[in-house]
């Protein structure tokens, strides 16, 4: 008889335990998920945009200055290779010599330049996720949102959780354009 008393209260100290469970998970709410295309900001915002723009006239000008250093250096080349005959082959190594420290700078300045370049974009990217995270925040507290993921973290998106739009919408108003500094490299 204890042991069938002990059992019945086992029993019913589970079955309020199940329905105080089902009851919280009954006011729990379903998380609300929204989805963000991060590369289709960086290709569409307007201040991606101008930065694009932006860095693109630095290599360009980075362009036209190695080209000319470039230039140069074959005339140089071409100098050096009718002098071969004439000098003596200390002399011509020495110039030789000249010439591939003047080519090895030449490539370190390129090489420079590449990396300033890389360094702006890297900057221009950390600014622009910076106030897409503000804009994220900002819509996920007004909608409700408890989770918001990148699309390319997803399979499939169906369009109702899709914010791209909001908040590049957002975006453009509150930075429709974005200082490059020019990089500062010699």
């Amino acid at each position: 008889m204890i042991k069938f008393k002990s059992l019945l209260l086992v029993a019913v100290a589970f079955a309020v335990a199940l329905a105080a469970s089902a009851s919280q998970a009954q006011v729990m709410q379903t998380p609300t998920v929204a989805v963000i295309d991060m590369q289709r900001i960086l290709r569409e915002a307007s201040a991606a945009r101008d930065a694009g723009r932006q860095i693109a006239q630095y290599r360009d000008s980075y362009k036209a200055q190695i080209a000319k250093e470039e230039d140069a250096l074959r005339q140089e080349d071409e100098q050096l290779r009718r002098q071969r005959t004439i000098l003596s082959q200390e002399a011509f190594n020495t110039k030789r010599q000249e010439f591939q420290r003047k080519v090895t700078d030449v490539q370190r300045r390129v090489q420079d330049r590449r990396k300033a370049l890389e360094q702006a974009l890297a900057e221009v990217r950390r600014k622009l996720g910076q106030t897409v995270s503000k804009i994220v925040t900002d819509l996920a507290n007004q909608k409700k949102f408890h989770i918001v993921i990148d699309r390319s973290q997803v399979v499939f998106v169906a369009p109702s959780v899709e914010i791209t739009s909001d908040v590049l919408a957002v975006l453009d108003r509150t930075m429709a354009t974005i200082s490059v500094p020019r990089p500062n490299v010699p």
